[in-house]
């Protein structure tokens, strides 16, 4: 099994990730992609994943020790030891403290389109549609 692909995982219900999100290594230090995109090179930045809140129906706040993540309308959330992961999402705003950087990735269901807007800083982001929406692994 590649614990890396969420292919050959089971989902989980997103009313259990603000608790199961614990018991995953990853929680304790990985490397955040969105789309694929990542700050640096995988590996290069570690995030330590502090909590997740619910703050509207649908939004979830991902608070790391030096970014935020906010997910608008995540679907199919998978969690294992290695990974926290979410395969398709309509919006992702992705704020780095550390380096200011801020910007934000949506994705159009109906076309199938995905475009990353920098709202601030300077990242030449490097998408795919392929990917999922947003993983953090360890």
């Amino acid at each position: 099994m590649d614990y890396y692909n969420i292919n050959e995982l089971e989902p989980i219900d997103k009313s259990q990730i603000k608790t199961l999100y614990k018991k995953s290594k990853a929680s304790e230090g990985g490397s955040i992609l969105v789309w694929g995109d990542c700050i640096g090179r995988p590996g290069d930045n570690i995030y330590r994943l502090l909590q997740i809140e619910e703050f509207d129906e649908g939004m979830y706040l991902f608070n790391f020790s030096k970014s935020d993540i906010i997910l608008k309308e995540p679907n199919k959330v998978y969690i294992n030891e290695f990974i926290i992961a979410v395969e398709c999402c309509n919006e992702i705003i992705w704020h780095d403290r550390s380096s200011g950087l801020k910007i934000r990735y949506s994705f159009n269901p109906s076309s199938k389109s995905l475009i990353a807007n920098v709202l601030k800083g300077s990242h030449n982001p490097v998408i795919s549609i392929n990917e999922p929406a947003f993983m953090l692994a360890w």
